[in-house]
């Protein structure tokens, strides 16, 4: 008999935190600069429960020469259920698949917010979460992703 297969399921994805501030004066000539920083925080496993908490934060900002034109903070957390899971199973879904699922919720977040301000809506390019996990071993729970407009 074959072993039923890891299945991974949302419970919840929520907004815990956005910020956003922008200068009153901005320029905008085509020579600004977008970027975005990001921290995953893979929270606890709880083996008896099978849950994962997944917590994501993109810190962006827009600048033009040295000066920060605008600049936001998403976080949001995922809370994911698993089913016949091992516990490398599990740091996987935790570490890659949970992210993978959290990030385009703040992705619309942040274009959302630029775009209500005035600004172009800047998109966050994709995260290639299994890559960031294979480069940072042990695995880091922060990282660097930085991007131009």
């Amino acid at each position: 008999m074959t072993a039923a297969p890891s299945t991974l399921k949302i419970r919840s994805i929520f907004l815990l935190e956005s910020n956003f501030k922008r200068s009153p004066n901005v320029t905008i000539d085509g020579a600004e600069i977008f970027g975005a920083t990001m921290e995953v925080h893979a929270g606890e496993v709880k083996d008896e429960e099978d849950t994962i908490f997944s917590d994501l934060i993109v810190n962006s900002e827009v600048r033009y020469k040295d000066q920060i034109q605008a600049e936001a903070k998403v976080r949001m957390v995922g809370i994911f259920k698993t089913e016949n899971a091992s516990p490398d199973e599990k740091k996987k879904f935790a570490f890659i698949n949970c992210p993978a699922i959290i990030f385009p919720f703040i992705r619309e977040q942040i274009a959302s917010l630029y775009a209500k301000s005035g600004l172009k809506p800047y998109m966050l390019d994709p995260v290639n979460f299994v890559k960031l996990v294979d480069e940072q071993q042990p695995i880091q729970r922060n990282t660097e992703v930085k991007q131009e407009a």
